[in-house]
């Protein structure tokens, strides 16, 4: 579970849309490699990772929080 905090208020998906493009930056993935699958509407949302494999994804999460 990562936490995250965006500036964007939650009005007509402006807050999944930055939530989105933080995580295509941090972790060096395109936009469309990442979908929120659920919790498009609350606070806690789960995030599904498209085109890479899951040793790659867990590479760059642990470069990332080093």
């Amino acid at each position: 579970m990562l936490k995250i905090k965006v500036t964007a208020i939650p009005v007509e998906g402006a807050a999944n849309e930055a939530c989105i493009k933080l995580l295509a930056k941090t972790f060096a993935l395109k936009k469309s490699q990442i979908e929120i699958f659920t919790g498009t509407k609350s606070r806690k949302k789960t995030v599904l990772v498209k085109d890479i494999s899951r040793k790659e994804l867990e590479k760059k999460i642990s470069n990332v929080l080093k």
